[in-house]
């Protein structure tokens, strides 16, 4: 990542040189340019007076911003330029939270944002809130002019609020999840019945097993397809891939090694704990629903079990992490703060595990504190892959060790 530091008097020059660099990125005309030149342009009188700063990449300045206060007690983003080659890295979200940490730690409660068209989205986005257009330069068009109430903008230990993300968007992407499967298994339904009427449409062997097994392979295919089709569609709705407030907001960066490592030492833990508490493996036991699913895969295990067992270690901590953990928990934390966040985020998760709790009672609070556990991953390391490895790890734990209880002391 960049670094960010004040700007010096001696730089202004080359701060010009990149907002205009920047600007024409856009298309604009060399007419239009020389209209903008004068607001684009960084005195060096300004580097102090504007707290204009850098961000700075193995010794190049890949981009800058600048701040004004303005008549009214607010201050204004005057300028926030990143070098063209270096667009979709994440520079301009850093230089934006500098700028916003800036100017609040001077005192002020209100950022005012003078909006190229093109970046609307951009501040949009970063939880800016539209508050009209204003007159361009360039008769005939007009900027959008956004404003942002810098008390609620993200402290170091909570998430971003970003994307305009709330609660009610944050039960409406919950029942989205739950609901996704059914169409999926009404589309793969039609598709088996459509396949099993071609004349010679499968090979004897696949016939067979579809017949037996086809609504087993239906419905684990549908749950993995929902998933999949709510991930899909939040990263084509927010451009997630490319989207850098996204990504943080809900936990796509990167982590390091150790807080990969301390995520799965958590899950493995917090299994070891589910194990220390169950005395049998008997119905009230917290065990009973991994021993009841575990049992035959001493004998010939069934498709049903097969699937199972690999959609809970691989496929559950991918998509419930990604829902529960990341955007869930986002939209909830944009609205309430992190605390109560995490706890609405832990009873909606708990509730999806119906079967579980069917079993054993014991199941809730595992459940709940697996799901703490993950946001506080989630939370500390501002990445998702830390909470990923928890819940693998949690429920390989569970498995494995069943699986070997089952297997050398079936008596027990």
């Amino acid at each position: 990542m960049p670094q960010i530091r004040a700007a010096r008097p001696e730089e202004a020059e080359a701060l010009s040189a990149l907002a205009l660099r920047s600007k024409s990125h856009w298309g604009y005309t060399v007419e239009q340019l020389a209209t903008f030149r004068p607001e684009l342009r960084i005195s060096p009188e300004d580097v102090p007076a504007k707290r204009v700063h850098v961000a700075e990449r193995s010794g190049s300045l890949v981009g800058f911003y600048s701040l004004a206060p303005t008549a009214d007690g607010r201050i204004d983003l005057a300028h926030l330029f990143v070098d063209p080659s270096r667009l979709s890295q994440g520079i301009g979200r850093r230089l934006f939270e500098h700028a916003c940490e800036t100017a609040r730690a001077a005192g002020y409660q209100t950022l005012v944002i003078e909006s190229d068209p093109h970046a609307a989205g951009f501040y949009q986005a970063l939880g800016a809130r539209s508050e009209g257009e204003i007159p361009s330069r360039i008769p005939g068009r007009s900027l959008p002019w956004f404003t942002l109430a810098l008390g609620s903008a993200a402290a170091p230990e909570s998430l971003p609020p970003v994307l305009r993300l709330s609660a009610a968007r944050g039960f409406g992407i919950f029942l989205l999840y739950l609901a996704m499967p059914i169409p999926m298994m009404l589309l793969l339904g039609v598709g088996f019945g459509l396949f099993r009427s071609l004349p010679g449409g499968a090979a004897p062997g696949v016939a067979a097993t579809l017949e037996s097994d086809a609504w087993i392979v239906i419905g684990y295919s549908a749950e993995l397809l929902g998933g999949v089709g709510v991930i899909g569609l939040l990263l084509a709705r927010y451009r997630g891939a490319r989207s850098a407030p996204f990504r943080k907001a809900i936990g796509l960066e990167r982590a390091s090694a150790d807080q990969i490592a301390f995520g799965f030492c958590c899950g493995a833990a917090l299994g070891f704990v589910s194990l220390s508490q169950a005395t049998s493996t008997g119905s009230g036991s917290p065990l009973a629903p991994a021993a009841a699913l575990l049992t035959p895969l001493n004998g010939s295990p069934s498709l049903d079990q097969q699937l199972h067992v690999w959609f809970v270690l691989f496929a559950s901590p991918l998509f419930e992490e990604f829902i529960f953990r990341g955007v869930v928990l986002a939209c909830f934390a944009a609205s309430w703060g992190i605390v109560p966040a995490a706890i609405a985020t832990s009873a909606l998760f708990v509730s999806i595990h119906s079967s579980a709790i069917a079993e054993s009672v014991w199941s809730i609070p595992l459940l709940a504190l697996l799901s703490l556990v993950g946001c506080y991953l989630r939370v500390r390391t501002a990445s998702l892959i830390p909470a990923i490895g928890a819940h693998f790890s949690y429920n390989a734990v569970i498995i494995g060790v069943v699986h070997a209880a089952l297997a050398y002391f079936p008596e027990s």
